[in-house]
């Protein structure tokens, strides 16, 4: 079974949107002249010539793939301070089942899937409470830990 790659995709539809664009085209300049002789004719079949490139553009572009190679999204989080609690907010890819969170000294790791990986160093001593992943969104409860000085 040959799979068939975004590419040959993207070729497919342009070549069907190019097909279509030539036979309406030429449906509309047939019509028109047919009906409306002169002057008339030429401009309203410029106007539907006009208007119909300016579609076909559209059309071409919502079925475009963008490229994403070598390209990442910039990934960012957000850290809510509150009185004794700090919950870390991010947007992470993957199912919410194979998302993992570890803290380690002053440090959050957060595993997705893909290859995604990254590290927060926080500022404060903090204990981990709850983690939880819905839709993507990653949403960690952590407890302030007051420091303790050893003699």
């Amino acid at each position: 079974m040959k799979v068939r790659k975004k590419t040959d995709i993207e070729e497919m539809v342009n070549s069907i949107l190019l097909v279509v664009g030539i036979v309406v085209l030429g449906t509309i300049v047939v019509v028109v002249t047919r009906f409306q002789r002169g002057l008339l004719a030429f401009v309203l079949s410029a106007l539907a010539v006009g208007l119909l490139i300016f579609w076909l553009v559209e059309l071409r572009r919502m079925f475009k793939s963008p490229d994403l190679k070598g390209q990442q999204r910039k990934w960012t989080y957000d850290i809510i301070a509150a009185n004794d609690e700090i919950t870390f907010v991010a947007e992470v890819p993957g199912p919410d089942d194979t998302v993992m969170v570890e803290l380690n000294d002053g440090k959050l790791r957060v595993k997705g899937t893909r290859d995604f990986a990254k590290e927060v160093e926080l500022r404060e001593q903090v204990e981990l409470i709850s983690s939880t992943c819905v839709n993507g969104i990653l949403n960690v409860r952590l407890r302030k830990v007051a420091k303790q000085y050893k003699e």
